[in-house]
């Protein structure tokens, strides 16, 4: 006997289920409380909500296509929508499939600080409305259900290993560009994807041996929690025009790299040393700067970066990067903080400042990277180098 729900039941069963307040909840914080949070927002943080924006959208519409023919079961006489349009419910299921590695494209946004192509989207969907109707005429012989799981496994774990390469090229060029990184690293992008990307991979497997309603309370609520973070990460971190130009560069460079590999001949080893030998005629000049420069100690500047050094020799930043790493083989990062602990462990010979100041004083914006990089240094903490020297 088929047992009728009326539609406002049904909606107030999805409502405990949380599934309703899930995606209230989120559409509040993206489209109301994030825009407060950061009123002037520049480019990059703009397209990151915008992403999570069509995030949110995608999640939308996809719980949409499941909810909304429940609600006219009074025309099929069924609780289960499925249970009346199989063919329906079979291309539901590859659709949900696809929200995983779609999440993945509009997460990398935060990473590259611009919208996806727009034809990314229907080619990421192609292929499970292609194994749907397979599996609806029967085109082939078998389902292509478990192929589609296991390919979405591979496919979202090969993106999170694309991420995880380009954060790590991507903070060694920090560290060329920038004397202060901490809030410039984009290592928070890939322990925010990754969870993300675990949760939506479970979400399938549990949905497929379960019928309980509680398991999807706490991955609704997970979920919620992440990609706040997400949000919150992405507004607490610098994303200037000249980290912008870096991720730009870098984008360029990966593109360019297969190219450039092909073409690269040996170089012999007497060409080698000449080259060598040029390079230090022509970095002749960057000493004196150099030295002109500490004296003025410019370090101080807690915002120093090689665009600024550049300015101050006349060239541009890839040359004093290329000083850098081949005559004093250091990255820019390395170089500038060093000098800071220098100063910093001259002012604890002194007793001049305080330690709770001297961080700042000394040109960091982070007390907690002052004490790490002064311990790596020195082997102790500052408070424990002041009273070795008592």
């Amino acid at each position: 006997m088929n047992i009728y729900i009326p539609s406002f039941e049904y909606l107030g069963i999805l409502v405990q289920g949380g599934i309703i307040f899930y995606f209230l909840v989120n559409a509040l914080f993206l489209f109301i409380i994030m825009p407060k949070l950061q009123p002037k927002r520049n480019k990059a943080t703009v397209v990151i909500h915008k992403s999570l924006g069509w995030l949110l959208m995608i999640y939308v519409v996809n719980y949409c296509l499941w909810i909304i023919p429940e609600l006219f079961q009074s025309q099929c006489g069924y609780y289960q929508i499925g249970k009346t349009y199989p063919n329906y419910n079979s291309l539901m299921e590859y659709l949900d499939l696809a929200i995983l590695p779609l999440s993945m494209v509009f997460g990398s946004t935060v990473l590259l600080g611009r919208m996806p192509k727009k034809w990314i989207a229907p080619v990421i969907l192609l292929p499970y409305v292609l194994c749907g109707l397979n599996d609806i005429y029967g085109v082939l012989s078998f389902k292509l259900y478990t192929f589609a799981y296991i390919a979405t496994i591979v496919g979202v774990v090969a993106q999170l290993a694309w991420y995880g390469y380009f954060i790590r090229r991507f903070d060694k060029r920090l560290m060329e560009n920038y004397s202060n990184i901490d809030r410039r690293s984009i290592k928070w992008v890939l322990w925010t994807l990754v969870p993300l990307c675990l949760l939506t991979l479970l979400y399938v497997p549990l949905n497929m041996m379960t019928n309980i309603d509680e398991w999807v309370v706490l991955y609704d609520f997970l979920t919620f929690v992440i990609l706040s973070s997400i949000v919150g990460f992405a507004l607490f971190h610098k994303v200037d025009d000249m980290t912008e130009e870096l991720i730009q560069e870098q984008m360029e460079e990966l593109k360019q790299e297969e190219k450039k590999a092909a073409e690269e001949t040996p170089v012999a080893e007497d060409d080698t040393n000449a080259k060598t030998s040029t390079l230090n005629s022509r970095f002749t000049d960057f000493d004196a700067i150099f030295q002109k420069l500490e004296e003025e100690k410019f370090y101080l500047d807690t915002e120093v970066n090689i665009d600024w050094i550049s300015s101050k020799l006349g060239t541009n930043r890839h040359y004093v990067s290329d000083y850098l790493n081949r005559v004093r083989h250091v990255t820019f990062y390395e170089y500038v903080n060093t000098l800071r602990l220098v100063y910093a462990e001259r002012l604890l010979k002194e007793g001049k400042e305080k330690i709770a100041d001297l961080a700042f004083v000394c040109g960091f914006n982070s007390d907690h990277t002052f004490r790490r990089l002064f311990k790596e240094r020195y082997g102790c903490t500052p408070l424990q180098y002041k009273k070795g020297g008592e």
